[in-house]
């Protein structure tokens, strides 16, 4: 897992769409799809419950947005207090 990994789950969660993380991201909502699929292949598990309202966090999805934000939170100290 890499740091464009909890990004990608982020905005995902934020969008509650894949188009909507694409746009945020910068990318095309297929490669979205993709990372996503391969993300939760590498975690044996889904990130995301899928629905026609879109996609909500499962428990382990939660987990992994809130680590992404912390992470994002941590870098914008760092970069300030520097």
């Amino acid at each position: 897992m890499n740091w464009d990994d909890f990004r990608l789950v982020r905005a995902i969660a934020e969008a509650r769409s894949l188009v909507g993380a694409a746009e945020t991201l910068g990318l095309n909502h297929s490669t979205v799809f993709r990372r996503l699929g391969q993300i939760e292949a590498d975690l044996g598990r889904p990130l995301f419950e899928r629905s026609r309202a879109g996609y909500a966090p499962t428990g382990a999805g939660e987990e992994m947005v809130a680590l992404a934000k912390r992470m994002s939170d941590g870098v914008v100290e760092f970069e300030r207090r520097l």
